[in-house]
This record gives structure tokens, sequence and C-alpha cells, in this order.
């Protein structure tokens, strides 16, 4: 009984997370959500591939940036995650074009329910884009920051649910994860976990000697 109330208070704050997130949302839209004449405000904001229109922004990483955005047509919401080209410099940058085709191939080839899904992905003359499954729950990082840390069960949940993630990445898929911090670890709608980020992580390879992930988790 008392795992399930601490569950169930960890998925009400996902809940009033995302009312939050809603909430500034609709305040950086203007009023758009609100607007009856909705075609004249979706023009008023970015739109990508005449296809998903910015509803604001979720997060930034050194090399990308990442959206919220939502399907024209279904008004089904997905996170966009946007790479510039230019970042993609071996001698100057840590992220390569290698690093970038490779998270493509993880995207296109997993299916888990603990992996963050993936739906379609663009380019233009400037940037590489990913669209994939928008996780309301955010990163698990930012809870910590709240309460601290977790109680010894909802450390048990997540934990079994990145273990068993991992374990798929590594066996079934032959792929190595890199760069697992809490920062990567996103919160679904119903409060699971979601591995997500595979720009480190390597493919077909038993080992790795590579020295790379963030210095803080190393």
């Amino acid at each position: 009984i008392e795992y399930l109330i601490e569950m169930g208070l960890t998925l009400q704050k996902v809940c009033q997370c995302d009312t939050l997130f809603q909430k500034q949302s609709t305040v950086e839209t203007k009023g758009g959500a609100r607007d009856k004449h909705q075609g004249s405000e979706t023009s008023k904001r970015k739109v990508f591939k005449d296809k998903y229109v910015q509803i604001g922004k979720i997060g930034q990483g050194g090399f990308s940036k990442v959206y919220l955005v939502s399907n024209i047509k279904t008004s089904k919401q997905y996170a966009l995650k946007k790479v510039s080209k230019s970042s993609m410099n071996a001698s100057t940058n840590k992220i390569t074009i290698s690093n970038i085709m490779n998270e493509k191939k993880i995207l296109l080839k997993v299916c888990h329910p603990f992996i963050i899904k993936f739906s379609s992905c663009f380019q233009d003359s400037k940037n590489l884009y990913y669209v994939m499954e928008y996780c309301k729950g955010g990163s698990i990082s930012k809870y910590l920051k709240r309460v601290g840390f977790f109680s010894e069960n909802v450390s048990r949940f997540y934990i079994a649910e990145i273990v068993l993630g991992l374990k798929a990445l590594h066996y079934e898929y032959k792929i190595i994860y890199r760069d697992l911090k809490p920062e990567n670890c996103l919160l679904g709608d119903d409060g699971h976990i979601k591995i997500t980020d595979f720009g480190l992580s390597t493919i077909d390879k038993k080992f790795s000697t590579t020295g790379c992930g963030t210095p803080e988790f190393i």
C-alpha cells in the first residue's frame, strides 16, 4: 500500500507538471489554443515542413534544441529535436555525422516500452529534425532537484524500468548506450520511464573503450 501511495504521488506530480507546462505554452502562443481562428494564429508561429507547428521550447543541449510541436492535421503533440548541421564537425565538436546517423538508425530500429518512440525525420539546408513522442512528465532530474531524492520503493520502480530498457538495447539490439543520466530518463503520460538521446550510442559492438558521456555522471 505504501508503495502504491508513493507511486500515486509521483504520477500526481507528473500531471501537475504537465498542467503547468500547458499553461505556459498557452501564454507563449498568446492564446492560440483559445483562438477560434486557428489557421491565422498558426501562421504566426514557426511551422516545420508545413506539417508541425511549434508550441514551445522544451529543452536545449550542447548541439540541439527540443521543441513541443503539434501536427497541424491531427493536433497530436510531438517532441521535435533540431540538430544544427554546422555543429557536426569532429575537429571542433564532439558530435559527428556518425553520431547523428547512429541515433537515427537506433530510433528506427528499437521498439520497447521504456525507450522513446520515433515518428519521423526530415532536414533543411541548416538543420536535421527528429520527430519523437512527447513525454509530458519531462525528465526525472527535475523531480530529484525538487525532492532531493526518491524513496527506496520509487527508486526500485524506476531503476527496474531503466535496467529493462538497457537490457533490451544491449542484448536484443546490440546497442551500447553510453549517456545514462537523469536528464535522459523521461516520464511518459503514464509515469513510466522513456530512455532518450542516443547520440553517443554504438551499434553492433561487444564493447567500447571510447571516453564519452557527461562528465558529472562518468
